[in-house]
């Protein structure tokens, strides 16, 4: 199985979802960035699973194991007490250092890329802790039309940017789609640029229209 996620967050019961999902949602754009600048470089052959989770809980077992589901699950302390005064960086270095803690421990069990992920920890910090990337270019020849649509995804949001130009001049500039940092809420709101009955459309996964600009807009 190719290694292609890595989760962090609290399995701890009987606690606010609004606390546990925040905690999740603020780990993603780290752990976002892991599974597409590392396993989605190396694509690491992994023996029984295809995603590592790092579970929060007060009674954490002492070796990781794989679930029914194909999961590596790794446990680590949880600390509620610690976790309510951080905010911030301050956070984001803590769920560094847990996702540290946990991929030495998974280590020690199971085959994983841990000197990739560690180094990419490494290199996400000297990064200044950012998360953009490239989603799609393509170019209208026939309309001297380029369109790009770039991403952010920070501790509080995730951000879709389409930036249009013609003839090489920028016509259009927007932030088209902000939502929660979470993939399940945004991965499928946006997929393809299109031209299409006058417009350029940005469609969703599954068709729908995101954004439409006649072309008469974006045509100087």
């Amino acid at each position: 199985m190719i290694l292609k996620t890595i989760y962090l967050y609290i399995g701890e019961t009987g606690l606010p979802k609004e606390f546990t999902y925040a905690f999740l949602k603020h780990s993603r754009f780290i752990c976002n960035w892991l599974e597409r600048e590392i396993f989605g470089a190396i694509r690491f052959e992994a023996s029984g699973f295809k995603r590592i989770v790092i579970t929060l809980c007060s009674n954490p077992r002492s070796a990781p194991f794989i679930n029914s589901s194909n999961v590596a699950c790794v446990e680590l302390k949880f600390d509620r007490g610690l976790i309510d005064t951080l905010a911030g960086d301050d956070l984001a270095k803590y769920q560094i250092d847990l996702l540290r803690s946990g991929i030495e421990r998974c280590s020690l069990v199971f085959s994983i890329p841990k000197t990739e992920l560690l180094h990419g920890l490494d290199l996400f910090i000297n990064g200044g802790m950012k998360n953009e990337w490239l989603h799609k270019r393509i170019t209208f020849k026939e309309y001297q039309l380029s369109a790009v649509l770039t991403c952010k995804l920070t501790q509080n949001l995730f951000a879709l940017c389409l930036t249009v130009l013609h003839r090489k001049i920028i016509t259009f500039k927007e932030i088209i789609l902000e939502t929660e940092p979470d993939e399940i809420v945004f991965e499928r709101k946006f997929k393809d640029i299109e031209i299409t009955n006058g417009s350029l459309v940005v469609k969703a996964k599954y068709g729908e229209i995101l954004k439409d600009l006649p072309l008469s807009r974006l045509i100087k």
